[in-house]
C-alpha cells in the first residue's frame, strides 16, 4: 500500500502493477502495517484491513486522520485540523473507542508508543500521554514549529528529539520529561554556525543518528550526546533509513548509503 497525492494505491509485490486506487481522506498519513493488520485512511475514515485485504472495521470522523500508531491490542489515531486535534485509542480488533483526549492541539505527525504515547503538536510541544486513559503525564516544549520532523526516537527509557529551533538534538527521560543532554549541530564548527535542517533521529546500538541538511550525517553518543561521527560531504535532505546496518539517505544528487567500517 502506498499513499500519494491523496490517493491510496494497492501495488502487486511481484510485478509492481497497480491493482487498486482509492481516494483517501487525508494527504498526511501513510499506511501502517502491524502484525496481521493494515491500517489506512480512506474515504470513509480510518480503516483496518486484514492480511487477506478484508475490511475489518472503519472509524468515521469529521477531521483528517493525520497520524497512526499501534500496539497488539490498541490503535492510536490522531484526528486534526486548524481548530485543534484529538488522540483516540481504539480497540485493534473491533475499532471501538476506548478513550479520547483533545489536549494535544493541532498536529500532523504520527504518535510514538513506548512507556507512554508521545505526540508532538504543530506548536512544537511534546505530550506524554497515559496509554490507559489518555491523561497527560508531562509535556516538553521544543523550538520547532513543524512537527513532522520532531517525531522522537525512543530507546532504553529515553526520548531523542531533533529540535530545529536551536539546531540541536536532545535526550529526554521517559519517566518525567527531564532533559538529560542537548547537543547543538553545527554546519560549520569553526564559525559555530548551526544547521538549519534537522530530521527525526534514528537509533543504533550506541548512537543517535540524524540527517542534518548541510551538516550531513551526524552520529551522537546515546549516553552523553557527544559527537562521534559526521560526514558533511553532501547535504542530506531526507530522514534516514536503516537496513542490515546500512544507512540510507537522500541528497540533492541522489541516494547515499553509509556502511559500518571496521
Amino acid at each position: 500500500m502506498v499513499s500519494a497525492d491523496s490517493v491510496r494505491y494497492q501495488i502487486d509485490a511481484d510485478d509492481w502493477q497497480v491493482r487498486q486506487e482509492q481516494s483517501t481522506a487525508s494527504p498526511y498519513t501513510s499506511p501502517l502495517f502491524d502484525t496481521d493488520r493494515l491500517y489506512v485512511t480512506g474515504s470513509g475514515g480510518l480503516q483496518a484491513i486484514d492480511i487477506d485485504t478484508e475490511l475489518l472495521w472503519t472509524r468515521s470522523n469529521d477531521r483528517l486522520v493525520t497520524g497512526i500508531a499501534s500496539t497488539e491490542n490498541t490503535v492510536y489515531a490522531i484526528e486534526s485540523n486548524a481548530r485543534g486535534g484529538q488522540l483516540i485509542a481504539l480497540d485493534a480488533a473491533t475499532g471501538d473507542v476506548r478513550w479520547t483526549t483533545d489536549r494535544i492541539g493541532e498536529t500532523y505527525t504520527d504518535p510514538v508508543v513506548s512507556r507512554y504515547v508521545y505526540v508532538t503538536n504543530a506548536a512544537g510541544q511534546i505530550f506524554a500521554l497515559d496509554q490507559n486513559d489518555g491523561n497527560v503525564v508531562w509535556s516538553h516544549q521544543t523550538g520547532t514549529r513543524d512537527s513532522r520532523f520532531t517525531v522522537p526516537a525512543v530507546g532504553d527509557g529515553v526520548l531523542f528529539v531533533s529540535d530545529e529551533g536551536p539546531g540541536s538534538v536532545r535526550a529526554i527521560r521517559e519517566s518525567n520529561g527531564e532533559t538529560l543532554w542537548e547537543t547543538v549541530i553545527y554546519r560549520n564548527e569553526s564559525r559555530k554556525k548551526q544547521t538549519g535542517t534537522l530530521f527525526a533521529p534514528i537509533l543504533t546500538e550506541g548512537y543517535v543518528l540524524v540527517s542534518a541538511g548541510p551538516a550531513g550525517l551526524v552520529g551522537l553518543d546515546r549516553e552523553d550526546g557527544q559527537k562521534r561521527y559526521q560526514n558533511a560531504s553532501k547535504t542530506v535532505v531526507s530522514p534516514l533509513a536503516v537496513s542490515h546496518e546500512t544507512i540510507y539517505a537522500a541528497t540533492p544528487s541522489g541516494l547515499m548509503l553509509f556502511e559500518p567500517s571496521d
